[in-house]
């Protein structure tokens, strides 16, 4: 399955991952006021989403009087990395509050696929990261509560918040 061309980026314009989501996300309809009531699982293999391969992708969905509950959303990500995320989505503010779990045995692959670059590695940067977290997120903000954070053999724990300080 192929996001990146689903939300119209062409194959040498690489993007991304969190860019390509907001583009599909935009075509999907909102479920403020909605009165249906939905279970949904999905289970995709291998999809390309930011010009790298994502395997494994299962989500188990719940809409209830317009709110959409992620009762679990895990992927295997680029950089050797797996994410878990369960929690609820705000359709209004496009918010997400909810936990978070992500681990990475190749930390610098996974980030540069969240930046939009090709998925390399200096062989002296930063190998191991887990990161797990109460997350609740929008627009706007990023808050981290109940952080823990290792990146190789350092660790810490506590509290992250990001605020935008102009759009």
């Amino acid at each position: 399955l192929e996001l990146d061309r689903f939300a119209g980026i062409g194959p040498d314009k690489r993007q991304p991952p969190a860019t390509v989501l907001a583009r599909l996300a935009r075509t999907v309809p909102t479920l403020a006021g909605a009165t249906t009531n939905a279970q949904i699982d999905l289970a995709v293999e291998s999809l390309m989403l930011g010009g790298e391969l994502t395997r494994n992708a299962r989500a188990s969905v719940r809409v209830a009087e317009g709110k959409l509950q992620v009762d679990r959303l895990e992927a295997d990500l680029p950089g050797n990395s797996h994410l878990l995320l369960a929690g609820d989505l705000n359709d209004e503010g496009g918010g997400f509050k909810g936990n978070l779990d992500l681990r990475s045995d190749r930390a610098t692959g996974l980030i540069g696929w969240l930046q939009g670059q090709p998925v390399l590695g200096r062989p002296d940067a930063a190998r191991k990261l887990s990161l797990k977290a109460a997350l609740d997120a929008d627009a706007d903000r990023v808050d981290f509560s109940q952080l823990t954070l290792a990146i190789d053999d350092a660790a810490v724990k506590g509290k992250l918040a990001w605020n935008r300080l102009a759009h």
